[in-house]
């Protein structure tokens, strides 16, 4: 009952104006192939990624749960695997880029986990959100 009271919570601000304007009107529209192609067309990482990471810090806190074993997987993909695995594809080109330039290999690396984990339930046939 108390993970489930959790994902709900989760579930709810997630869908706060705050992280669905992050989302829809900045993340799920923007197309890059690698990191300089995102540097080319959005300018500097710290002006212009601050909504991808707010989105980013969701499921990685997410991902930091799952990991601990306090959320249920099948739950937390019901809810979130659309929105999580759309960000996690267009971002990693990104994160890879960050990773590399800051040199610290362990950004995000619970949100990759988070996605790994809803990839491996679809690749075994598991019906997604």
């Amino acid at each position: 009952m108390r993970q489930t009271d959790l994902v709900v919570r989760l579930y709810s601000a997630f869908s706060g104006k705050e992280l669905q304007e992050a989302y829809f009107d900045n993340v799920y529209g923007m197309e890059v192939s690698n990191y300089e192609d995102f540097k080319r067309r959005y300018g500097t990482p710290a002006n212009s990624i601050l909504p991808l990471w707010q989105v980013g810090k969701f499921f990685d806190g997410v991902g930091v749960l799952l990991h601990r074993k306090l959320i249920d997987i099948g739950l937390v993909d019901e809810l979130f695997y659309t929105e999580a695995t759309t960000v996690w594809e267009k971002a990693k080109p990104l994160i890879e880029g960050r990773r590399k330039e800051l040199n610290q290999p362990t950004t995000y690396q619970i949100f990759e986990y988070l996605y790994s984990e809803m990839k491996k339930r679809e690749q075994r046939g598991v019906q997604n959100g």
